[in-house]
């Protein structure tokens, strides 16, 4: 019955025409099953934004496991600080990842490793669990490749339509 929903809103969504980018690009994130794995890489990227400069500098965000967010704190002291903190860290890091991501915080004694501010080498490592092997959907063809052409004819821009066109095909959307 859901695979029958989920055509029926595709098949609906599609003679709206197209749709923004937001929604594209999560709808995406979700058929390919990353939508999560982006939410956690947004929760190191912009730790600092949660917990503003002053903690950001002294803690690091390394390991997200079933809705627990791993902290590493520089000094005990700050550790037992934070702690008065974690239901504020909890509702700010929901609020930007947009969903209950984080449900518990767990602070822990360890150094930075790495510059403060290298989101990068954070996102590296974090410790979750690997990610499965997606097969990509067959690329477009027939109708829906004409479909994808049609709605792409309305871009100016010839190097645009084209790339949107080749990703399109290539991900069959």
């Amino acid at each position: 019955m859901q695979s029958f929903q989920k055509r029926r809103k595709r098949q609906r969504d599609a003679q709206l025409g197209p749709s923004a980018a937001k929604n594209a690009l999560g709808s995406v994130l979700k058929r390919h099953g990353i939508a999560k794995e982006v939410r956690e890489h947004r929760l190191l990227i912009q730790w600092e934004s949660i917990v503003g400069a002053k903690v950001a500098a002294r803690t690091t965000p390394d390991a997200l496991d079933k809705g627990t967010l791993w902290v590493r704190v520089d000094s005990a002291s700050w550790l037992h600080q934070l702690s008065f903190l974690k239901d504020e860290i909890i509702a700010k890091a929901n609020t930007l990842c947009g969903s209950e991501l984080v449900s518990d915080l767990r602070f822990h004694l360890g150094r930075r490793s790495g510059p403060a501010n290298d989101a990068l080498s954070a996102a590296q490592q974090i410790r979750r669990t690997p990610l499965k092997e997606r097969a990509l959907p067959a690329p477009a063809q027939g109708a829906a490749l004409a479909a994808i052409e049609t709605e792409a004819s309305g871009i100016e821009d010839d190097e645009l339509r084209a790339a949107i066109i080749d990703v399109r095909r290539r991900l069959n959307l």
